[in-house]
């Protein structure tokens, strides 16, 4: 049953980009997170469930490459015009990423949990900042119409329910490991919904 539950969120993970490549639409800057998803989904599909392979090495490589994808994201949404600054964000997260890679190089565990604890910081600072414009501007309508809405709902969504389990994983495996799977119930949950309101995102961009 777990497993199923699995599948199923990997083939939601891929449905956005599907529905991008069969009507042809223009996804914008969340281009590169969407056909991430998409490979990591069919990725950890075949050799992590299927094939049951050592995927360690594939999530530390796809925890620096969402970080990047989600920052171009947030970055080509926030910052238009602002080329200076938004270079200057930019650059200053890439050195923080860069220097949490370099200096736990040979721990993978501590390399991800600096990054993830990044990307969360990044995901809830850039939603706020987001939320603000929109609002003081008074530029978008309706949000319901609004695909970017659904983006960034469903990333602040999963990386604040989230959030906590992945600081605290090493922990719970370490003192409660019998009940792990209950405790990785949160992410599936969570990436249910993140995936839907992709989909969700995507589908709207035929229906603007």
């Amino acid at each position: 049953m777990f497993k199923l539950l699995l599948y199923i969120i990997l083939f939601l993970g891929i449905v956005p980009a599907l529905l991008a490549l069969i009507n042809k639409l223009r996804l914008g800057p969340i281009a590169p997170f969407i056909y991430l998803t998409a490979i990591a989904a069919v990725y950890e599909g075949v050799f992590s469930l299927f094939l049951e392979k050592d995927s360690a090495i594939w999530f530390s490589t796809y925890d620096i490459m969402a970080f990047l994808t989600i920052l171009y994201y947030f970055y080509r949404l926030n910052f238009p015009k602002k080329q200076l600054l938004s270079l200057i964000f930019l650059v200053s997260f890439l050195v923080t990423a860069g220097s949490i890679y370099i200096l736990n190089y040979n721990n993978i565990f501590f390399k991800q949990q600096g990054i993830l604890f990044l990307l969360n910081i990044l995901v809830f600072i850039f939603t706020i900042l987001w939320f603000w414009n929109t609002f003081l501007k008074m530029e978008v309508r309706s949000l319901w119409k609004e695909p970017d809405f659904y983006y960034i709902s469903g990333l602040f969504i999963y990386h604040a329910a989230t959030f906590m389990l992945f600081l605290l994983s090493d922990i719970i495996i370490k003192f409660d490991a019998d009940k792990f799977i209950d405790y990785w119930i949160l992410n599936i949950v969570a990436n249910f919904l993140l995936k839907s309101f992709l989909i969700v995102g995507v589908w709207r961009i035929s229906h603007k």
